[in-house]
C-alpha cells in the first residue's frame, strides 16, 4: 500500500471545492441541453453550420 511518510497534504481544498462546483455545474447544464427539461419548443441553433446537419 501506499504511504506518504507523514508528507504534509499540498493540496488545496478551496480550490477542490470550487472545482467539485464547476463540474457539477457542467453536468447539470448538460444534462438540461440534452433532455430538454424546461422547454417542449425544439432546440434554435445559433451558427448557420448547425442547421446544415439538422
Amino acid at each position: 500500500m501506499y504511504k506518504t511518510h507523514n508528507l504534509p497534504n499540498t493540496r488545496i481544498d478551496v480550490a477542490d471545492a470550487l472545482r467539485g462546483i464547476a463540474v457539477a455545474g457542467i453536468i447539470l447544464y448538460h444534462s438540461v441541453e440534452h433532455f430538454n427539461i424546461f422547454t417542449q419548443e425544439p432546440i434554435t441553433h445559433a451558427l448557420a453550420c448547425d442547421q446544415s446537419f439538422s
